[in-house]
């Protein structure tokens, strides 16, 4: 079975968090993921997703952090955005 870390919050410690459950995916906030944090897990070997992920805007930051994956609870948003691509 996969184990995930869904951590409220990011810092120095976030890796050694993930590994201290043995996580091999964390799960945050949009809003509280840069770029540094999902380098530090990439390096770690650690993948990144991300919740709430309901407008165009939200899915343009998550794929530009290359994220594996997102929450969302608006489904269509996903659709949409690769309608008017």
């Amino acid at each position: 079975m996969r184990t995930v870390l869904v951590a409220g919050r990011t810092g120095a410690d976030l890796v050694d968090r993930a590994r201290a459950v043995d996580a091999r995916l964390v799960s945050l906030e949009l809003g509280k993921l840069c770029l540094d944090t999902v380098e530090d897990c990439r390096r770690a070997g650690i993948d990144v997703m991300a919740w709430t992920v309901n407008t165009p805007g939200e899915l343009a930051l998550a794929r530009a952090l290359g994220l594996v994956g997102a929450v969302t609870d608006l489904p269509g948003t996903k659709r949409m955005v690769e309608a008017s691509a």
